[in-house]
Order: C-alpha cells, then sequence, then structure tokens
C-alpha cells in the first residue's frame, strides 16, 4: 500500500524508528515521551493538505527557490553562485577565489526559532476564566472580540522577543486567540499590540477572513467594520500575512513523535514589497540593506515543497530529515518576515517551566554534539530542491480580503471556492435603522 505521495509505507515506518533512535541514542538520557497522538491544527486547510507529486509549479520556481536558497546562506538574495560549499566549509580562509567575491554574508543565515521568538501556546480547557484584553491600536471589530475576554490563564507570558508571540487554543470552543506584543500594563491589566481571534477554526482555510456578525449582514463592509461589526476579519493575526503560526509551527509532541505531519511556516529577511498572494492576505515585505539594495520577488504567502523525487534518507540530521520529509509532503508557506536569513518555529517552552526539550536531556536539537546550532545543523535542508508550487490569487490592497483561487485545494482534498463574506454564530449585537444610515468617519488603519 502506497501514501498519497508514492511512499511505501513499510518504508516510512522505517524512517520514524529511525529517526527516534536516533534521537535516543545522541543524548545522555532519553527523550520523554511523545503523546499518544500530537495535535495538528485547522484540519480543513491546506497545512493538512498533502501535495501532489503533479502539482503545478510556478513559472518562476527557479529563480525563486534561488533567492531563498541565497537567503538560508546568508547572501545577497540576487547572486548566481551557490553558497553551500563555502557555507559548509565555514571559515572564509578556506574559500575559493568565487567563493570569496560572492559569499561574502549579509545576513545571518537559516535556523529555527525555539525560545525568545517562537511562538508560546497554551491550550486551555473549556472553563478557563476569561480575561479583557485592551488593544491598543485602532480596530473597533478586535477590540470588541478582545474585550470579550479570552481564556488565559494564570501565569501566562509571551516569548520574551520583541514579536512577543502568544497563542490561546481552546478545543472545546473551537477557538484561536493569536497576540503580537501582548503586555501586561503597571496595574496588572491585559494589553496587546495587535492580534486576532479565530472562531470555527476546524473549518478555517489557512488564514483570517472577513466574518460580518449576522445583524450586520446587510451593512457595507466599510461601516461594519467602522462599527465593530465583524467576527472576525482578514488583517487580524499575529503574522504580518494573516497566516497564522499555530497550523504550522512544529510543536514538542511532533518531534518527539517522529513525524510533524503539516505544511511548516516560514520567514525570510527580504520579500516582494507591496504585493502578497493568497493564502496571505497583507504583507510587511521589504528589501534590506543601508541603500535597500538586497531585495527579493517572493511574495508573502508563496508556498514550496520539496521535489518529490528527492531522497530524503540522504539526509543524515535526524531534525532535518524530518523538516525535509514534512515540506516533501505538505509544504511550507511563507508568513512573515524576520530579522536574518530563513527561519522556521518551533514551539515555545521557557514560559511554560518546562525543562528545555531542544538542549536539555534528550534535546531535540542535540543529536550531532558537532552541529548544536539550528544554524549549522539547517545547513544540511536540501534548499536547492525546493519548488515553489503555482501562486495563488496575486493581491495588493489591503483593505479587502484575498480571494482563493479556483480549484484551491482544503485539507479534505475538497476545491475551495473563492472567498466570500461568511456569517457567523449570533455575537447578542444588533444594529439599529439610525447605527445603520450613521456616516462612516474615517479612522487610522491598524498597528500591524
Amino acid at each position: 500500500m502506497t501514501t498519497s505521495t508514492g511512499r511505501w509505507w513499510p518504508l516510512r515506518a522505517t524512517r520514524l524508528l529511525t529517526l527516534v533512535g536516533a534521537l535516543i541514542l545522541a543524548t545522555p538520557s532519553p527523550a520523554p515521551a511523545a503523546a499518544a497522538e500530537p495535535a495538528r491544527y485547522l484540519p480543513s486547510s491546506f497545512f493538512q493538505q498533502r501535495v501532489p507529486d503533479d502539482a503545478a509549479l510556478d513559472p518562476e520556481s527557479d529563480q525563486l527557490v534561488k533567492e531563498l536558497r541565497n537567503m538560508a546562506f546568508g547572501v545577497d538574495p540576487q547572486t548566481d553562485f551557490n553558497c553551500r560549499s563555502a557555507v559548509i566549509k565555514g571559515s572564509p580562509s578556506t574559500w575559493t577565489a568565487e567563493e570569496e567575491a560572492n559569499c561574502q554574508r549579509v545576513t545571518t543565515r537559516a535556523g529555527i526559532s525555539r525560545d525568545d521568538y517562537a511562538p508560546v501556546v497554551y491550550t486551555v480547557p473549556g472553563d478557563q476564566p476569561r480575561v479583557p484584553i485592551t488593544l491598543d491600536n485602532y480596530n473597533p471589530s478586535l477590540k470588541r472580540a478582545l474585550a470579550d475576554g479570552v481564556p488565559l490563564p494564570d501565569g501566562a507570558r509571551p516569548a520574551s522577543g520583541t514579536d512577543g508571540q502568544l497563542i490561546v487554543w481552546q478545543p472545546a470552543t473551537d477557538t484561536m486567540w493569536e497576540f503580537w506584543r501582548p503586555y501586561k500594563d503597571s496595574a496588572g491589566a491585559w494589553h496587546t499590540t495587535w492580534g486576532g481571534r479565530m472562531q470555527e477554526v476546524s473549518e478555517n482555510p489557512g488564514h483570517f477572513q472577513s466574518t460580518p456578525d449576522p445583524s450586520a449582514r446587510e451593512l457595507p463592509s466599510a461601516k461594519r467594520a467602522q462599527l465593530g461589526l465583524n467576527s472576525e476579519e482578514h488583517r487580524w493575526g499575529g503574522p504580518a500575512t494573516s497566516i497564522p503560526n499555530l497550523p504550522g509551527i512544529m510543536t514538542v509532541d511532533q518531534l518527539r513523535s517522529g513525524e510533524i505531519g503539516h505544511a511548516l511556516v516560514f520567514a525570510t529577511w527580504a520579500a516582494k514589497p507591496d504585493e502578497w498572494v493568497y493564502p496571505a492576505q497583507r504583507t510587511d515585505g521589504i528589501c534590506r540593506g543601508p541603500a535597500g539594495q538586497y531585495c527579493s520577488q517572493i511574495p508573502a504567502g508563496a508556498r514550496f515543497r520539496l521535489d518529490p523525487d528527492f531522497d530524503t534518507d540522504t539526509i543524515s540530521h535526524p531534525l532535518v530529515r524530518m523538516m525535509a520529509e514534512a515540506v516533501q509532503d505538505y509544504g511550507m508557506v511563507l508568513n512573515n518576515k524576520t530579522g536574518g536569513g530563513a527561519n522556521f518555529y518551533a514551539e515555545g517552552w521557557r514560559q511554560h517551566g518546562w525543562e528545555d526539550p531542544y538542549y536539555g536531556p534528550g534535546g531535540l536539537f542535540a543529536s550531532d554534539p558537532e552541529q548544536r546550532s539550528p544554524t549549522q545543523f539547517m545547513r544540511e535542508f536540501p534548499w536547492e530542491q525546493l519548488e515553489m508550487l503555482e501562486r495563488g490569487t496575486t493581491c495588493t490592497d489591503r483593505s479587502s480580503e484575498c480571494e482563493a483561487p479556483g480549484g484551491w485545494l482544503d485539507g479534505e482534498g475538497r476545491s475551495r471556492a473563492p472567498a466570500v463574506e461568511r456569517p457567523h454564530p449570533p455575537s447578542g449585537i444588533g444594529v439599529s435603522a439610525a447605527t445603520a444610515a450613521a456616516p462612516i468617519p474615517t479612522g487610522e488603519d491598524q498597528g500591524r
């Protein structure tokens, strides 16, 4: 019996046993037992959709893969020279003349955030008390959604990096909250710079959507937004594309199980400014360098996959091999920008008070004592073997939802029609005739 990508199940089982064995034997004490079935999120989204072997590729795939490879190696995105050999050698004193001319670092190399910039995920029960959170920027609907309360646990803390990423997931209500730079004020009250609330997570296609309250469906979209009468908006979310982190990060349980089982989110140093492609809903893509000379034409929302003919068993590092298998099966999607190179995301741990799952006993990142840092072992990731999938709808207007192209597949393999405004379960807020007729004042844009 074969999988949808043509792999034999016995081969996959052998890979998993080899991977788990390598992680255990390479460390002084065994890794803690994995969950019986690691949680995977947004089951109806592209994150859970296997990429067919014959999936259509983007016409610019070769060029954009080269740009991504270059950023992963920390060099100018536009260089034509492959710097893999120089990166593996490490010391410039051993480089060839060509390497010296083309492989000078302009940013850091590819890595994996696992601490300060890793999203912290709190999974909470249905009866978790709710805490109101004040939005510090202008968005009436989000302000109302957060003021309604968030089931934030006592002692919750965001990641300690400047993004302060924090995610709350409540399976009982099928709801997720995502925050960018949340904090407590001097009185102990919670605030956030930006974020989002996603309801009906199990049906979500993989991004925040514009969803009106039922009582306000007849109002123009601009008036609904101004009055705070949307249950969800496409501009919400922690990452600057409105593609959430939760379904695309590598959780501790997933890594310990030996299989990630979903598409990965990643971020790049540079990305195409002012233009994005579905499933992204916005972008913060920029050129880099003192004169803006380091540019990439990769748009936010771009999806890549590993060539299905590439043999992932040739990758010696077990964690890199696991990531490559996930990208080969499910792909990876550009959902944010980062301070250097290219970056993937593991689950934050310090705020939970856990023993370090990455470098503590049985550490997931410590299988090779010669390559302990992600910027070292990620050199083995087969960047050159990536392929960019045919891009989704190209969008440039932040005020409108970027719609799915025809034939887009969800997590169940179903074709998803172009985006439409979706009614949401009643919120209890009605709209009077006077309110509906009132003029729409001009408001400032959101802060994210």
